[in-house]
């Protein structure tokens, strides 16, 4: 999945790590889970508000037992 941070392909993965940031930045990262600033700093404090794509499939479920 390739997702777009002001237009340009991004490869980050979680919420900014560096750089002064302000409340109500957004920010959405590689796998597509969606971040939001919550005030000032450098990062500052983010709150995620969605969580990234899910790239597993679900409908598949791997049990390990010793039963035939």
């Amino acid at each position: 999945m390739i997702t777009y941070q002001n237009g340009s392909p991004t490869t980050i993965i979680g919420p900014p790590t560096s750089g002064a940031r302000v409340p109500t930045e957004f920010r959405r990262d590689a796998l597509g889970g969606e971040f939001r600033c919550t005030g000032d700093g450098t990062p500052g404090p983010w709150i995620q508000t969605l969580p990234p794509a899910v790239t597993a499939d679900s409908s598949v479920c791997h049990t390990m037992n010793n039963s035939p």
